[in-house]
């Protein structure tokens, strides 16, 4: 999927309080403000550890000498984005600054952050040899220092700890609660959005109907009524469900164990 197989993905694993890894959003100026790698662990133990990041955004990063890291859309190496306009680490991060171009496709992305339709984010990275070292997990690593190949938006998480959309970590009321929000937002993009392009909003449709269906299927396991009517019925043929389906599949970051 991203032409390097020794390329890993890792999803953002937010902080306790915060509920989105998005900062800021500002239509008028076309700047995205995000979080995409977070210092806490995930649940296969890794922990990228605080100033991981440092070495590699001083070398290639938005002021080095040779900057070569780029904004893609769910790890598709190609077409990118964007460059970041900066990468900072904090206490929470790795902060990343960006706009989306003004063509069709940037110009959806944006109305998707406007509409809070996306939340999350994902890292592509290696890790030098002799970095990384065995934690107190069975499997997890504690990695100290990382190449940073591109930040991504993703739609959701493989991980099924990351706290947005993993549908399959449903096991209390707040993960229920924030589904129903990420379904509403999403809802109300594919309402009101002024869009450039079919796909986005057929794209946006089909994934509102899987998170529906998924929640009547947990709903269903714990004999317990749920409401997840969607209002806005995407009209798509078999001829449609077919490539979709494969475009969600390559849009979907793979977690390496």
């Amino acid at each position: 999927m991203n032409g390097r197989p020794d390329v890993r993905t890792k999803d953002i694993i937010l902080p306790l309080g915060m509920s989105t890894s998005v900062k800021d959003v500002d239509t008028s100026t076309r700047t995205v403000v995000q979080y995409y790698s977070s210092w806490e662990q995930d649940s296969i133990g890794d922990r990228i550890m605080p100033g991981a990041w440092t070495k590699t955004i001083q070398e290639r990063g938005p002021d080095s000498a040779h900057p070569r890291i780029k904004v893609c859309e769910c790890h598709m190496f190609w077409p990118p984005l964007a460059a970041p306009k900066s990468l900072v680490q904090d206490d929470k991060g790795l902060l990343a600054t960006w706009s989306p171009p003004d063509t069709e496709k940037g110009r959806d992305i944006l109305v998707l952050y406007e509409s809070g339709a996306i939340t999350e984010g994902s890292v592509a990275f290696d890790i030098p040899k002799g970095k990384s070292e065995g934690n107190e997990t069975d499997r997890g690593l504690d990695i100290h220092e990382a190449i940073l190949w591109e930040v991504s938006p993703v739609t959701w998480g493989m991980n099924a700890d990351t706290p947005v959309v993993a549908i399959k970590s449903i096991d209390s009321p707040q993960d229920l609660l924030r589904i129903s929000r990420e379904m509403q937002a999403a809802q109300s993009a594919l309402r009101n959005g002024v869009w450039d392009t079919d796909e986005t909003p057929t794209m946006l449709a089909l994934q509102i109907d899987v998170w529906a269906k998924a929640l009547d299927e947990y709903a269903l396991a714990q004999q317990e009524p749920l409401r997840t009517h969607v209002d806005v019925e995407p009209q798509l043929t078999d001829d449609d469900i077919e490539p979709l389906m494969h475009s969600i599949a390559r849009c979907t970051p793979q977690i390496e164990a």
